[in-house]
């Protein structure tokens, strides 16, 4: 456990088209998370029946906006670990509201799996 004040988000999608393939979301922050954006997954990959999981770190900013976003493992595939990163570009978490609030770093692992 990273951290035990952390506020922990895990949860799970199956997509409509398709409920054999999800992709999974486990979250590590002390703030929560008001918006989720999830990519698709890829057709390719279905296709060939991939599994990947890629961990992001990121900074979310005094008004709930990601920024700086770093890899810190990646999926082994470029075209997921991009996926990643663009989708949790559109996420936002609650703000602080105290004035002396600070931006802080989260965590997120993406999985890429079939069900």
């Amino acid at each position: 456990d990273k951290n035990k004040e952390s506020f922990i988000f895990k949860e799970s999608e199956k997509f409509k088209e398709d409920s054999f393939y999800n992709i999974s979301t486990e979250i590590i922050s002390k703030r929560k998370l008001l918006r989720l954006y999830k990519p698709n997954y890829p057709i390719w990959a279905k296709k060939i029946g991939l599994e990947a999981e890629v961990q992001l770190k990121f900074k979310i900013s005094k008004q709930g906006v990601v920024q700086d976003i770093l890899i810190e493992k990646m999926s082994g595939f470029p075209e997921l670990d991009v996926l990643g990163f663009r989708a949790i570009r559109k996420w936002h978490f609650e703000p602080i509201m105290k004035q002396d609030g600070v931006d802080e770093w989260a965590f997120v692992t993406l999985k890429f799996e079939i069900s």
